[in-house]
């Protein structure tokens, strides 16, 4: 069991710990802050007549654009060394729990669940790189490209680590050597969030990726993830918005700490599972890649691994996590 450390003593110590909150605040609201800004310029130019203050707004959006977001670059020493990683862990009282000690000798892909309405509990799993693949190991995070169209946070994550979300992005991984991790539920996943059962989306994509870059599979699991933020409204309303409307301006519909944008303070526990070696299911050896893997195969480790990660989820609940879990298969993978 793994905690963050505590904060230092004194004023530095509780600047440090309100920087991480207000950090946290802009993250809940950056998409708020992009379509606020995004209305202004247009209302600045086409209704008010105002020039300057639209004009500079609108050069910063070009300008950080037109700004290289870094690629394949990770320092899980430095994330652990970093005071912001370290208070917005502390705020939610983070720990992380790992069922097994894993041979970094192998390359694994992270299966992370579930995504919740905003997902902070996979940034904050960062904190924790180097005590999941100790020794230097980086754990590249695949997410939604539309998160590398959104000013200044685009920024923030590709320091993360996070790459887009597709296939290109798992060789180029595998190619460093090294580990990458995915949210396998995605934006669907999002809408399934409820007080009453932890629900899952799965899919079969990140085995066939997985088979294809021969990696074996580590389920990781982030017990309170779905209660730091709740709708407003019904999830099923948020659904259908977002059936028509892009990524990922359909997420104004979550509200965290009393009806803000602050995430509420509620508990985090980061389970990380023992490994399912692929090699071994699919029956080739340890390691050898599998360019077109075979749907029968394919279907038999799927259902393997939703065992694997009941199992998981099972026993290391916390004693308030009082849930039960539902499975849902993605009619599309």
């Amino acid at each position: 069991m793994v905690r963050p450390e505590a904060r230092p003593p004194g004023l530095l110590g509780r600047l440090q710990t309100l920087g991480a909150v207000v950090f946290l605040g802009l993250m809940g609201s950056s998409l708020y802050l992009v379509i606020a800004s995004a209305l202004y310029i247009v209302i600045g130019f086409g209704v008010l007549g105002h020039r300057i203050c639209p004009s500079i707004l609108l050069g910063v959006w070009v300008g950080q654009g037109l700004i290289s977001v870094k690629v394949l670059h990770q320092d899980p020493e430095g994330i652990k060394r970093s005071w912001l990683f370290r208070e917005m862990a502390n705020f939610f009282d983070v720990t992380l729990v790992m069922e097994q000690k894993l041979d970094t000798s192998k390359k694994y892909l992270f299966a992370q669940h579930p995504h919740g309405i905003l997902p902070l509990a996979p940034v904050l799993s960062a904190y924790f790189i180097s005590d999941v693949v100790p020794g230097g190991g980086k754990i590249f995070c695949l997410i939604h490209s539309g998160i590398f169209y959104m000013p200044i946070v685009r920024f923030f994550m590709g320091e993360w680590g996070a790459l887009p979300a597709n296939k290109e992005s798992v060789a180029e991984a595998k190619q460093q050597g090294q580990h990458c991790s995915i949210v396998v539920g995605g934006v669907a996943e999002i809408f399934l969030q409820n007080g009453e059962t932890e629900q899952l989306q799965l899919r079969k994509g990140f085995i066939r990726e997985a088979l294809r870059n021969g990696y074996d599979l580590v389920p990781m699991f982030h017990f309170g993830a779905t209660r730091m933020y709740n709708f407003i409204g019904p999830a099923s309303f948020w659904r259908s918005l977002s059936n028509r409307l892009p990524f990922p301006f359909f997420l104004i519909g979550g509200w965290g700490k009393g009806m803000t944008l602050l995430p509420k303070p509620v508990r985090i526990v980061i389970a990380v599972g023992s490994p399912i070696g692929l090699a071994a299911l699919y029956g080739v050896p340890e390691g050898q890649s599998v360019p077109d893997p075979d749907p029968a195969k394919v279907d038999l480790i799927y259902e393997e691994w939703k065992k694997h990660l009941a199992g998981l989820y099972y026993r290391q609940r916390p004693e308030w996590e009082t849930r039960e879990l539902e499975i849902w298969d993605c009619p599309k993978s």
